[in-house]
């Protein structure tokens, strides 16, 4: 006898095909469903359930759907779908399986209202956020009977940037209609277990009460397994990471009352848990005063030259001319405005140094917990007997915008998910498993998984330090081939040639320098708030700059004779460049160098706030 249950699906992009693995062992114990929701790749998997797919066929067809998702390479030039991938022929492809099932439904997009009357009998409820409300809006076959399914499925998809939103048409009896815009239903409702367990939300909408809400929630977590804080690879490809499991643990949220709250001083540090300063490249960038005074210094000396240069023409000339006084005259309201926008331009970036550091600080942690998809959920989700939750993770290489997971990464990780769901399903429920059922692996004809996962997680993690040289060898050999021929049969274009084959590349390395102090210092962890030492940065910036100084103090000459002019050219050019490139290095170094400074500086102030006396060595 089958066990029916709510299903509740969480959202989780390109990680939704571990559902497939967890429902392969929900039906080999009799547990199945009498309605499903869902947002995003939650929703994508209820309606499969609901169409009548069972969980072998939900297994066959998870690998098609990934594939749909394809990068918007023109979404720059504008049009329909500009966001970073398309969701066009996912569509097609999710009503094309409904259209498998449902052979009788008339000619167009099936609605929730024929789902309802031909299909299993399993009920649809599809989760998105309308922004034009800030509500999540529930399409089922009550509330939108006439809605494409399809659609609604792609609306609970779209990724605010990653993917395209959907409009719809809202008609409203008595007052005017309006056009919504719909996103992902995780910006709010990823988890949408409020259907069934909310019955404030039942009522309004006139849906009928339920007495049990007997749900059977299925989550996966934001970290995926073997990506373990501190883990760290043996080099030796035999080796297992130190405490490396197989199959690995459902991931367990840490219990909250072990956590104890104390009053903190209200100064700010650069390793504030829950800050932009944590996040990478952008949140070093925009958290630091300095950018901040060099982008007003620039403005403040891009306005002195405009003025002392236009005013200098404006105040030469005859006063007697008229043809040169119109000129003039314009110049002065040509001035004036320049002026004016300058003026702006400083008032915005003065308000930015005021009010920017906090805004982006605190703001944009808050804005992106408050409207992105996340794939997370609150930590007590699931932990009532009466609030069954199975909790699943994604193998390393499985990211929420990874839809160009290979076959073995995919069988992986449905695997995976089958032997955490059996372990949970068993402490949950006395259904015992159907032993005629067969194992993923078996199905999959992955063989030794853990040593499949193995191989893969030290080519993505990068640790095992065995990568070849031979690529980066070829490249190399490769430019410089291609510079001395340049130089030779092009020696007039040398500066260009180094400019645009060098020169960008070592302007974004530059660039990556000087904020790398930056990253390292604000993302760290804050268990060991200890920045490398500044001296490899200070001493390799101080010998560049030498060098550089050098290079421009002792200046080529050039000989007589046509080869020997043309060579001392192009040499002078070459030492010319170099000796930029030694100083925006030095200096660049340099700059990181203060950072790690500032940053231990820093680190040290935390240690004292937090009671640490000795904070661990960091080379």
């Amino acid at each position: 006898m089958t066990r029916l249950f709510n299903g509740v699906f969480k959202g989780g992009g390109a990680k939704g095909i571990v559902y497939a693995g967890a429902l392969h062992e929900v039906r080999a114990r009799g547990i199945w469903f009498s309605s499903v929701a869902g947002a995003s790749a939650g929703a994508i998997t209820a309606t499969l359930i609901a169409a009548g797919f069972g969980p072998d066929e939900i297994l066959r067809l998870a690998p098609e759907a990934l594939p749909t998702v394809k990068l918007n390479v023109f979404a720059w030039l504008g049009g329909r779908e500009r966001s970073l991938f398309t969701t066009a022929a996912l569509r097609d492809w999710i009503e094309g399986r409904l259209r498998e099932r449902l052979t009788s439904a008339p000619v167009g997009s099936i609605t929730f209202r024929q789902l309802n009357d031909l299909g299993p009998g399993i009920e649809l409820n599809v989760v998105a956020m309308d922004l034009a409300r800030n509500e999540p809006i529930i399409f089922n076959w009550r509330l939108t009977p006439d809605f494409s399914i399809a659609e609604a499925v792609i609306a609970s998809s779209a990724i605010p940037v990653a993917m395209p939103g959907r409009r719809v048409l809202v008609r409203r009896p008595g007052r005017t209609n309006q056009i919504h815009r719909l996103v992902d239903g995780g910006t709010w409702a990823n988890y949408p277990a409020f259907i069934y367990r909310d019955p404030s939300l039942r009522s309004f909408f006139g849906l009928p009460e339920l007495d049990e809400p007997n749900t059977l929630g299925f989550v996966i977590e934001s970290t995926e397994y073997g990506r373990e804080r501190g883990e760290r690879l043996s080099p030796s490809a035999a080796d297992a990471p130190p405490g490396w499991a197989w199959p690995p643990a459902a991931p367990t949220p840490p219990p909250g009352k072990d956590d104890e709250v104390l009053p903190s001083s209200p100064i700010r540090t650069r390793f504030d848990q829950g800050s932009a300063r944590r996040m990478g490249m952008a949140g070093s960038l925009l958290t630091w005063a300095g950018l901040r005074w060099l982008i007003l210094a620039a403005i403040v000396v891009g306005a002195w030259i405009l003025v002392a240069t236009w005013g200098q023409g404006v105040l030469a000339g005859d006063p007697l001319d008229l043809p040169s006084a119109y000129q003039r005259s314009g110049t002065v309201l040509l001035l004036v405005t320049v002026i004016i926008v300058v003026s702006l331009g400083l008032t915005i970036v003065l308000v930015t140094i005021r009010f920017g550091a906090e805004s982006v600080d605190a703001g944009l942690p808050s804005l992106l917990a408050a409207t992105s998809a996340s794939i997370g959920v609150a930590r007590w989700v699931g932990n009532a007997e009466s609030d069954p939750v199975i909790r699943l993770s994604a193998p390393l290489g499985i990211s929420v915008v990874g839809f160009k997971a290979d076959a073995q990464l995919q069988a992986l990780a449905v695997i995976v998910a089958a032997e955490q769901a059996s372990v949970q399903l068993d402490a949950r429920f006395d259904n015992h498993r159907d032993d005629a059922t067969a194992t993923l692996q078996a199905i999959t004809g992955v063989s030794d998984p853990e040593a499949t996962y193995l191989e893969r997680y030290r080519k993505l993690a990068k640790k095992d330090g065995t990568s070849s040289t031979s690529g980066p060898m070829f490249l190399a050999l490769f430019w410089g081939i291609l510079l001395i021929s340049l130089f030779w049969i092009f020696p007039s274009v040398t500066a260009v040639v180094m400019s645009l084959l060098i020169g960008i590349p070592f302007a974004w390395w530059v660039l990556f320098l000087l904020v790398r102090g930056r990253m390292h210092n604000q993302a760290m962890s804050a268990d060991a708030p200890v920045p490398p030492h500044p001296l490899r940065r200070l001493i390799p910036g101080v010998v560049l700059l030498a060098g550089g100084y050098l290079v421009l103090g002792n200046p080529q000459s050039v000989s007589d004779g046509e080869i020997i002019v043309t060579g001392g050219l192009v040499l002078g050019q070459f030492w010319e460049f170099a000796a930029g490139v030694f100083l925006i290095a030095g200096v660049a170094c340099i700059l990181s160098g203060l950072s790690r400074i500032s940053a231990r500086i820093a680190a040290r102030r935390y240690r004292r706030e937090l009671g640490e006396d000795s904070p661990p060595h960091v080379a």
